[in-house]
């Protein structure tokens, strides 16, 4: 019986370069994900009516991931605290702001929804740079491979 034997070179890099770039992607989505959620904190405070300062105080941004894969933060505001109800649930009601608010942007019933669409509309292009400056910095994939990445990455656009 006969026999070939052949050897095929370069399997051993190729599966640590994907190792390599699954979990880079994990972590430029995890860092992405994370800046999108307080910019959106940021954004939706200059929005939030400044009576009392309540309010504006109770914000939180947590991190509530459960699955590294897919990172989660919860932004928002304590519903217990007085006048929030007033200020979502009734549309157009006029939100005094106090002069000596921390923030003097113009003031919104929609402080968490207006900054909530433009994450969603912001969060793609961020993580899609992110993913294509890390793919430059990585010396280990071929122009090849980087670029066969990088296409597959159109979905972000």
């Amino acid at each position: 019986m006969y026999q070939n034997t052949f050897k095929v070179i370069g399997v051993v890099p190729t599966v640590a370069n994907i190792g390599r770039v699954r979990r880079m992607f994990r972590e430029t989505n995890q860092a992405a994900v994370r800046d999108t959620a307080y910019r959106l904190m940021y954004r939706s405070q200059g929005m939030v009516p400044y009576l009392s300062g309540k309010l504006y105080n109770s914000a939180f941004n947590l991190n509530t991931t459960t699955d590294p894969n897919v990172p989660t933060y919860s932004v928002g505001y304590d519903s217990n605290v007085e006048y929030a109800y007033a200020v979502h649930e009734v549309p157009g009601l006029y939100h005094p702001t106090t002069a000596d608010a921390p923030r003097k942007e113009p003031k919104s019933d929609h402080f968490l929804s207006i900054p909530k669409q433009e994450a969603e509309d912001y969060f793609p292009g961020l993580l899609r740079s992110r993913l294509e400056d890390m793919l430059s910095r990585m010396k280990s994939i071929t122009s090849a491979q980087r670029d066969e990445i990088s296409t597959g990455l159109g979905w972000l656009r």
